[in-house]
Formats: C-alpha cells, structure tokens, sequence
C-alpha cells in the first residue's frame, strides 16, 4: 500500500482514455502531482476506435491543456473533415450518409478530425512515469488526509483528490470511484460532474 500523502497536494486519475489523460495533462502543466491508474493491462490492450472530431472547445481545450510540442504534434496528426460515412443495411442498401465539407476559412480552432489512437498516445505523453496500467478501481474510502482506492489486484493507493471517469464501459467501481475531494471543514466529500484544473487549484 503506498504511503498517504502528507505535505504534497496529489491528484490521482481513474481511466486513462482521452478525457483521463487530458486532465492529468492539464494537471502536470500547473505544476500538480498527479497520477493515472487505468484497468487494461497496456495501451494497446483495446482499440480507440475509429475517428474523433474536436470543435473550436475541444481543440481550445487540448491547447491549455497540453505543452506546446504535443499540442503541434496534435495539430500536425490532424486534418480538416472531409469526405463522408455511409450507414448501410446488410445488402449494402444505404440508410444515412453523414458528409463532412471542409471550410476554406483559415483559423487554428475550425473542427478537426484525429485519430483516436494517435490522439491518446500524444496525450500519453511525458505521462510514461505517471500512468500504472493493470489497475482497475473496486472501491474508494475517504481517509483522513484525502482518499485510498482499493485495485483488483489487491493493491492500494492514496491520494489528497481523486477523479475518476465513469462511462458505460467502465462499470468497475462505478458507484464508488467519484470525484472526491476536501472541503474546508476537513471532511471528504464526492464530486460529480466536470472539473478543472482551477477548482483543484482553489
């Protein structure tokens, strides 16, 4: 069982998907002790699927959020949608076709296409120290000093702030492993919902 944090102020990440690392990003960024714990046993335990479209807040996001050099990196793997997506019946009968028209507009923040694989080992980045693989989350407890979450493999960790990022794929611990942080009287309480990196700060 690692130690609780005593004088440091530790923020601690369940999932390292797209939005796991992102946070952990912005959060290394502002100088923050931070570390993710994901369940598959690596990176390229499961594929990301196909695509992912960023509008201007999503690429506004990745721009805080990131170093420079990844957020080039992120830019120079991306390109503008085009092209279209042909939804199919079995005897290849069109059902939906979704186009995507390229805009002529010449601006930084116009929607991008990026591959989510590629995205997520951008966002990996700088984190290869800071991410434990292998760890999937069964419950959290409220200590004194933050929050331990307990790990299937009978391991533990603690830390002053823990986020955890609960979708449908990721049932494990899905009650138990929320936001959870101090109030100013002390006590522990669980947090639900979209944070940033100055809520955490303050």
């Amino acid at each position: 069982m690692d130690p609780q944090p005593r004088n440091t102020f530790n923020v601690a990440v369940i999932g390292a998907g797209l939005s796991g690392l992102c946070l952990a990003q912005s959060l290394k960024k502002s100088g923050i002790d931070v570390h993710v714990y994901e369940r598959d046993d690596s990176a390229e335990t499961r594929g990301q699927g196909y695509r992912i479209t960023l509008d201007e807040r999503g690429i506004r996001a990745l721009e805080v959020c990131l170093p420079d050099s990844l957020f080039a990196l992120f830019e120079a793997t991306s390109g503008a949608p085009g092209g279209f997506f042909r939804f199919t019946r079995r005897d290849l009968r069109e059902i939906f076709r979704l186009t995507f028209t390229a805009s002529r507009a010449q601006s930084r923040y116009l929607p991008r296409q990026a591959d989510r694989s590629t995205l997520r080992q951008i966002l990996l980045c700088g984190l290869e120290d800071q991410v434990s693989f292998g760890k999937q989350c069964t419950r959290v407890e409220a200590t004194a000093l933050g929050a331990t979450a307990h790990f299937a493999d009978g391991t533990s960790a603690a830390a002053r702030f823990w986020s955890a990022r609960t979708g449908p794929a990721r049932r494990s611990g899905r009650r138990s492993c929320r936001m959870l942080s101090r109030s100013r009287s002390g006590t522990v309480r669980s947090m639900e919902g979209r944070i940033s990196t100055q809520q955490i700060i303050h």
